[in-house]
């Protein structure tokens, strides 16, 4: 909920559009997930 209410795209200064925040989390999660599985977290 914080990157559609607060978080504003760096190139024009609006907010993001959900398909854009669903496409930034499953990144992040598979970072996570992999670094995980690594053990560097």
């Amino acid at each position: 909920m914080y990157m559609i209410s607060e978080y504003k795209d760096p190139r024009n200064h609006k907010n993001i559009i959900r398909n854009t925040v669903n496409k930034l989390h499953s990144r992040l999660r598979t970072i996570l997930h992999k670094d995980a599985r690594e053990g560097i977290i």
